[in-house]
């Protein structure tokens, strides 16, 4: 354990849930982080929710929400809650924001207001990226903030080494930029069960499974992979699609199936709890992620965690966690036919899905080594609480 008081500012709301029931074990995920810090306190962004209290999640670890009224409200609201941590815990070394736009602003006024130490966090690949930039007109303004906010930052912490070198060719000086990716609990995948999985949605005239876990939201490009399912279906007439996930596409999306006629074929089940989630990556034959833009997708870790070959569509950081040809198969983005075509290759050898499966399984436990990134957040920590020490004790240059 350092003696690093780290002050996180984020947006998962799931750190107030029951943990049984929250996507992503997060809570869990920060109890580990706080195993090698004196303190480590979570500020999330929220709208107003009389049913959001502050918690603690372990003696050294307490998360916050801004109960905020408006999103507008976000930046002071953590201000102030952040005061608050500071009289009650002591002082912080480092501020960590889990995006360079709004928590990066109030991470960079918490650095600004006390002289410590900022660490930005960048998990999607958004800058210079078309396709985000043209979902919402604020992406512009949250564009221009974003490549400002990571500029003053005294590090970076990226999930793959092509999005560092994308971050260095906008100028950031290589050793401020972290290769680190999430924190993952592997066991959870290897050990589950999927068989009651299986009996629920298999029998009859379905005999296969096609998986994808995610939000419904723009940029996973469900409609592609709808649209991939009367092609598939040519080829498995046994398939059947399984899609987990939430989100504001939801309605649209089921409209769509029905338009396309894909009728039971294709089965929305909505959000699964946290325990239950490992056992629909076990039933599943062949996982599927149609996005047009990710950073390392949780998803595809998962999917290898749990032995089972992928099919991803090319975006930037797909190659840091997919071997095309051995752990799945690598598409072209908005492409149905390569997509379904794809589907239907690795459904029709399962000799060859095993051995993609085993081979995704061994490359993801050596890549994302629990103890390695636990001991690289460590020292990345330490390096921005330095980083600022260091500029605050540099004597301003004569004019």
């Amino acid at each position: 354990m350092t003696v690093i008081h780290v002050l996180s500012l984020g947006l998962d709301e799931t750190l107030f849930m029951d943990e049984s029931a929250a996507r992503g074990n997060a809570a869990s995920r920060q109890r580990r982080y706080a195993e090698r810090l004196r303190r480590l306190d979570i500020v999330v962004f929220t709208r107003r929710d009389p049913g959001l209290r502050a918690r603690e999640l372990a003696p050294s670890v307490g998360a916050y929400p801004t109960r905020s009224r408006h999103s507008l409200f976000y930046v002071p609201d953590a201000l102030r809650l952040s005061e608050r941590i500071r009289r009650e815990h002591g002082p912080i070394d480092v501020v960590v924001t889990q995006d360079p736009f709004l928590t990066g602003l109030a991470g960079y006024l918490c650095k600004r207001r006390w002289g410590i130490g900022l660490n930005v966090q960048l998990f999607s690949s958004f800058f210079d990226n078309p396709q985000w930039l043209s979902e919402r007109p604020v992406n512009r303004l949250f564009h221009i903030l974003g490549r400002w906010i990571i500029r003053a930052a005294d590090t970076v912490r990226v999930e793959s080494a092509t999005e560092k070198q994308h971050l260095v060719a906008l100028g950031l000086l290589e050793e401020r930029v972290w290769v680190i990716p999430l924190l993952y609990n592997f066991e959870r995948f290897t050990q589950a069960d999927g068989t009651h999985i299986r009996v629920r949605y298999l029998g009859g005239s379905y005999s296969k499974i096609v998986l994808f876990v995610g939000r419904l939201s723009p940029e996973k490009d469900i409609p592609t992979l709808l649209q991939a399912v009367p092609l598939l279906v040519q080829a498995h007439p046994g398939v059947r699609v399984v899609i987990v996930g939430r989100g504001r596409e939801d309605a649209a999306l089921r409209q769509m199936a029905a338009e396309l006629g894909l009728g039971e074929r294709v089965v929305f089940a909505g959000g699964v709890s946290n325990d239950e989630l490992p056992a629909y990556f076990q039933a599943c034959d062949v996982f599927v992620l149609p996005s047009i833009y990710e950073g390392i997708p949780t998803v595809l870790v998962e999917a290898a965690a749990s032995g089972k070959p992928v099919v991803s569509t090319r975006t930037r950081n797909v190659d840091d966690v997919v071997v095309h040809e051995q752990t799945g198969l690598i598409v072209p983005i908005r492409d149905p036919g390569a997509l379904s075509e794809a589907l239907a290759h690795i459904l029709s050898d399962p000799a060859q899905a095993r051995q993609m499966g085993q081979a995704g399984r061994e490359l993801v436990r050596a890549r994302f080594s629990p103890e390695q990134v636990l001991a690289d957040l460590a020292a990345m920590w330490e390096a921005t609480a330095l980083h600022s020490r260091n500029l605050s004790q540099t004597p301003a240059r004569k004019e």
